[in-house]
């Protein structure tokens, strides 16, 4: 008889209940139950429920009125934007964590093949993460393995689970006949597993690439594929690993398995039929919520850094603010635009200048607000974002707020900056769905994307990482997790 864990749904054909990792979690976790009081009013009369209905009314008008007109007038707008397709491109990617596990029985390790020792020493050294005496780069330094199949991909998936071949077998064959019927739209090009390593869906990079499939050796020796694989093996694994296993907030949704959710998604699968895996799920639905911008921003700039360095070809052009700007300008000025449409592009744009542009008049404040309206606004924004830049507004606003952090603060600083912005512990275990969803409506600073807007208004010299430690913690409010202090 087989078991699922109730806590990260790992089936378990030995015993019922958690299993051996969830039950580290568990007991570490039999603290004292966090004070709401600190971040809510008891009194007050504001409601999670009341929020999401109230603003998804509005958003979902804003976005009726919008999309037919923005996709007449992109057809022919002739906007000049550096070096970016009007073809909507998945920038599909997602974080799958668990306790460590052995190398992957599939695919082909790529460290000597590509290589990606280069990777990490420039990682290392650009970084300058000796100056960082919590990073350990052995929890990075894990094989890279490039599938050939999306059979070898999937299966990559399922080898955490103590289950049966057969039914290994059938999750791997359900997972691989989805990815194929979608792969015209995008899709998954690869994934990164703490404690076991980087996965990169080789089948798919090739056909992106248009390439004819084949093994392994040879869809390598491709230029395009091999360059595509880089960048896939950045975003996952220095992008998304890095912060799975440096900050908090990371570390607790891994010890969870929470990002098994976001896997479950990808692939249109569903992992166990029990009450706690949809609530589970609904935890992380609102913590991914507001932390995507952060999570996507950091990963697509740490792979667009790495790649001119490793003599690859950056992909695109810079992206600034005044191209969205341009973007947006265009469209208010059609009379095809109705006036609430108008109105919702004009505080889109006022709130991406705040927050991306560096601009010393804006005040700290003002920050919070204008992210969370971002955040409310980017399933509106995101047709758009994709016939026009490629992705979606997370990706291509969240890597503008790393490169302004980049130019005010310096290269060295962004691991202590998203070190800060991950600094939450939402104790996830121990409340509600609803509780957990209002305490972050409610708290700005328990969104790591809030966190991550507010630093670029720290005021201290570029390079000086205990100035900006200092002016996070005693001039933003900003908890600072103790492994960073100096």
């Amino acid at each position: 008889m087989a078991f699922v864990c109730p806590h990260c749904y790992t089936v378990n054909e030995d015993s019922g209940g958690a299993c051996k990792s969830c039950k580290k979690v568990l007991e570490r976790d039999a603290a004292a139950p966090f004070d709401f009081n600190t971040i809510l009013n008891p009194g007050g009369s504001v409601t999670a429920d009341g929020i999401k209905t109230s603003l998804g009314e509005e958003i979902q008008k804003i976005k009726a009125g919008l999309d037919r007109s923005l996709a007449e007038l992109l057809r022919g707008s002739g906007l000049d934007l550096p070096g970016f397709s009007k073809s909507s491109v998945s920038g599909g990617s997602f974080l799958s964590q668990g306790a460590p596990l052995a190398v992957s029985r599939s695919g082909t390790d790529l460290y000597n093949q590509i290589d990606l020792a280069e990777m990490d020493k420039v990682f290392a050294r650009d970084f300058r993460l000796e100056n960082y005496r919590w990073f350990s780069q052995d929890k990075l330094l894990l094989p890279t393995v490039f599938c050939s199949t999306p059979e070898e991909f999937t299966a990559a998936m399922f080898e955490r689970q103590n289950i049966s071949e057969t039914m290994r077998r059938q999750l791997v064959e359900a997972a691989s006949a989805d990815m194929q019927a979608e792969a015209d739209k995008g899709g998954t090009y690869g994934f990164f597993i703490n404690g076991q390593g980087c996965y990169v869906n080789g089948w798919l990079v090739a056909k992106s690439c248009g390439l004819q499939l084949g093994d392994a050796k040879t869809m390598l020796a491709n230029p395009a594929v091999k360059a595509r694989v880089v960048r896939v093996a950045a975003h996952e694994k220095l992008g998304h690993g890095f912060l799975a296993e440096f900050t908090k907030q990371g570390v607790e949704m891994r010890a969870l398995h929470m990002g098994l959710h976001r896997l479950a998604r990808e692939f249109n699968i569903k992992l166990a039929d029990s009450p706690d895996y949809t609530l589970l799920d609904e935890k992380w639905r609102t913590i991914f919520g507001v932390s995507r911008y952060a999570e996507e921003g950091w990963a697509s700039w740490i792979e667009d850094y790495v790649s001119p360095r490793m003599q690859l070809e950056k992909v695109g052009g810079a992206i600034e603010p005044e191209h969205i700007l341009r973007l947006f300008d265009k469209i208010i000025a059609s009379p095809d635009t109705a006036a609430e449409g108008k109105d919702f592009l004009e505080k889109a744009g006022n709130a991406i200048c705040a927050i991306c542009s560096g601009a010393s008049n804006v005040e700290a404040a003002d920050i919070p607000h204008k992210m969370q309206f971002l955040q409310r606004c980017d399933s509106a924004l995101g047709d758009l974002f994709a016939q026009t830049f490629g992705q979606e507004p997370c990706y291509i606003v969240g890597q503008l707020m790393i490169q302004t952090l980049e130019r005010k603060f310096g290269v060295e600083a962004l691991p202590l900056l998203l070190a800060i912005a991950g600094c939450i512990t939402y104790s996830i275990e121990r409340h509600s769905c609803s509780d957990l969803a209002l305490a972050v409506a409610k708290d700005p600073k328990l969104s790591m994307d809030v966190r991550l807007a507010l630093l670029t208004k720290a005021n201290a010299k570029k390079g000086d990482l205990k100035g900006i430690a200092k002016s996070a913690k005693e001039d933003l409010g900003l908890s600072i997790p103790e492994s960073v202090l100096f």
